[in-house]
């Protein structure tokens, strides 16, 4: 959790004090590490619900292939 931007995401870079956080949707942004908390039960929730929403779609290979036009 980014306290600064109020925003909940994962850290997927960290160097020199400074993460690069990103949210399921692909918004990312730098926050400072001392602004940095773990997230209450409620936001790890929304994020759980964002990761779903925005999960990419997995289709298998058995499904019928269409060609673009």
């Amino acid at each position: 959790m980014d306290t600064f931007s109020s925003a909940v995401g994962v850290v997927i870079e960290s160097a020199n004090g400074l993460v690069r956080m990103q949210h399921p949707n692909g918004v990312s942004w730098r926050a400072y590490v001392s602004n940095l908390r773990v997230p209450e039960p409620a936001e790890r929730e929304q994020f759980e619900a964002a990761e779903r929403a925005w999960a990419p779609v997995v289709v298998p290979a058995s499904a019928p292939q269409t060609k673009g036009t």
